[in-house]
């Protein structure tokens, strides 16, 4: 488990799986030591959806980029364009509905 380090409060930022530009359209504020956060990164990856994933401070008064975004400190949050969602239970419907069908096509086409 790592922790971000003491200080400023930066954000860290990892990218994964980008997209085509360069730039995911899905970011998603998490903590890996977070088990709401890691049920949003197992469906992100079980849709095969670009995302930058970004970790937060421990601490809930360093988290100043989630609550600008979101109005709170917790996390998952998770932003889709326009789209600002800050619940595991929330999200991971909304990424189901959103994006299943299209990752459902993808999967069919890439059967033999």
């Amino acid at each position: 488990m790592s922790f971000p380090r003491k200080g400023g409060g930066a954000l860290v930022t990892q990218r994964l799986k980008m997209a085509t530009n360069g730039a995911p359209k899905i970011k998603l504020y998490n903590a890996s030591w977070c088990w709401y956060c890691r049920r949003v990164r197992e469906k992100l990856e079980a849709l095969h959806l670009p995302y930058e994933a970004v970790e937060v401070p421990v601490r809930h008064s360093e988290r100043k980029e989630v609550i600008a975004i979101s109005g709170q400190p917790e996390v998952p949050v998770l932003v889709d364009g326009e789209t600002v969602l800050d619940d595991d239970d929330v999200i991971i419907p909304y990424l189901e509905r959103t994006y299943g069908a299209q990752a459902a096509a993808g999967r069919k086409e890439s059967l033999p």
